[in-house]
């Protein structure tokens, strides 16, 4: 079957095709914007190489902990808010390919048969069969077609592409999040499952003063309310288990929903108690300026800011008159031996152009709102740049002060067990009362809590700076699958 008739109609395609893409697009266009970034950190000592790159890949090696190693690695692979965001990110890529199809014509094949029967009164020439008739129909139609001449789809392209490239930087602002959540909890489990070591070694000492007392009773060297006095400082030290244990089954199961398993398997990898991680002595911090670049939160902020930006245009383009083309072309005949009849074809083919020159202030309020956004997204990116700065100072701040808290507790502790030992030897020999002696056991429980504690708390600190400082996402499986994502094409993603 031969159709002339559209030797036209494709030029006339290919002519407004041209026009699409070279249209001109109104409206601001993007220039990221500029920060007043310090030059150094207020706070870093010298051991924290200021002025080095910072070196934030696989920074849970720093801590020589095979384990956190271990389920740093299963969240990456396992976690369910990190597969969250793999799907939103390809759906975000995928809205990118539904916007830039604006740019082509939607067109469609058509088949159709119906049976007709005229209604006498209908008929005004008498002529006209009145017997049921057959009519079948097929063709290809033409949806109307917007000739971007002012931009705008060109605008709305824009803003997906900005929004999906934010998508990648939630991912990979998850990523950091999960792992940092991996590694303070990792921390926690060690911390507690010590403090409970700590107590139940407390308690074995407790029991040997306590079995003292009983045999100094026997031999009526001691009363009946130093025997209640020991009994008494024994039983709180065992209530002091019980809280410690449930915080600890919480940790973990925190840890496994992390790490996208059950407890059972997690309590199985974390094993029995062991040391609390020991990071690094000395932390590669960089300097404020790469925070741009590093931080994730930051990027996906700036690219949201971009799709706010191309968002005011796509709205001021309805300011003016839209072109757009449609058409169809098809063959009709009342039995089937006719559909191969070139004769039998009709078509309709041509541009309309329209313009709002009336609607009550809704484009302006568009624009408005558009700008409004693009002011808001503005500050909320200053914010986050403010905020991820404070982060990494506080977080610096407090590596330090739990690192000197530390050696000074280091070195109670140690005297404090001098103590308790020597004062221990005195109450044998009856130099000493009860009370002094347990007080100075007391010194020795609180100052072991305390240390313990700081401990834990200086590995979560390390952590928190890792985090503070952008965590490492470049070289990720996750990272790396995310970019294949935005390399797909849309309809593939």
């Amino acid at each position: 079957m031969k159709c002339a008739c559209f030797g036209g109609t494709v030029s006339a395609l290919m002519l407004t095709m041209g026009l699409s893409l070279s249209g001109c697009k109104v409206g601001p266009d993007y220039a990221p914007p500029t920060e007043n970034v310090p030059s150094e950190w207020s706070d870093a000592p010298a051991r924290f190489a200021p002025s080095a790159q910072a070196e934030l890949h696989g920074w849970w090696g720093n801590f020589n902990d095979p384990v956190l190693s271990r389920v740093i690695e299963m969240s990456e692979t396992n976690n369910q808010l990190l597969a969250e965001s793999l799907a939103n990110l390809r759906a975000a890529y995928a809205r990118v390919g539904v916007s830039e199809s604006q740019f082509w014509p939607s067109v469609g094949l058509a088949a159709q048969y119906q049976r007709e029967l005229v209604n006498v009164s209908q008929v005004p020439v008498q002529s006209v069969s009145l017997e049921p008739f057959d009519l079948y129909a097929y063709g290809v139609g033409m949806a109307p077609w917007e000739i971007d001449l002012w931009g705008k789809i060109a605008r709305q392209v824009e803003a997906a592409g900005a929004n999906a490239q934010a998508s990648m930087d939630d991912l990979r602002s998850m990523l950091v999040s999960v792992r940092g959540q991996v590694g303070s909890t990792y921390a926690q489990v060690r911390t507690l499952q010590q403090r409970i070591l700590a107590a139940e070694a407390i308690v074995v000492n407790l029991q040997r003063i306590l079995g003292l007392v009983q045999k100094q009773l026997q031999a009526g060297t001691a009363n009946q309310l130093d025997l209640n006095y020991a009994q008494a400082q024994l039983d709180e030290e065992l209530a002091s288990i019980p809280p410690l244990r449930s915080a600890l089954t919480s940790a973990m199961n925190t840890l496994a929903v992390l790490c996208g398993i059950t407890p059972g398997p997690m309590r199985e990898i974390v094993g029995q108690a062991d040391e609390i991680p020991v990071g690094p002595e000395t932390v590669s911090v960089g300097i404020p300026a790469d925070l741009l670049r590093r931080r994730a939160d930051v990027r996906a902020k700036e690219r949201r800011l971009a799709s706010s930006i191309a968002n005011i245009g796509a709205n001021e383009a309805l300011h003016y008159p839209t072109l757009s083309i449609s058409g169809n072309f098809y063959i009709s005949a009342t039995s089937l031996s006719g559909m191969g009849d070139i004769s039998n074809q009709a078509y309709t083919i041509g541009p309309s152009l329209q313009w709002m020159i009336f609607q009550g202030g809704l484009i302006n309020s568009m624009v408005a709102q558009a700008k409004a956004q693009a002011d808001a997204a503005l500050a909320s990116y200053r914010n986050t740049f403010l905020s991820a700065v404070g982060d990494v100072e506080s977080s610096i701040a407090a590596v330090v002060q739990s690192r000197e808290a530390l050696v000074l507790l280091n070195d109670a502790e140690a005297n404090a067990k001098q103590a308790a030992g020597l004062v221990l030897l005195q109450y044998q020999q009856g130099l000493v009362d009860l009370r002094t002696l347990m007080s100075v056991e007391n010194d020795l429980i609180k100052i072991v809590g305390q240390r313990i504690q700081t401990q834990g708390l200086l590995a979560q600190d390390i952590v928190g700076l890792y985090r503070a400082l952008g965590g490492g996402w470049e070289k990720s499986a996750v990272s790396i699958e995310a970019e294949g994502i935005s390399k797909t094409k849309p309809s593939e993603v």
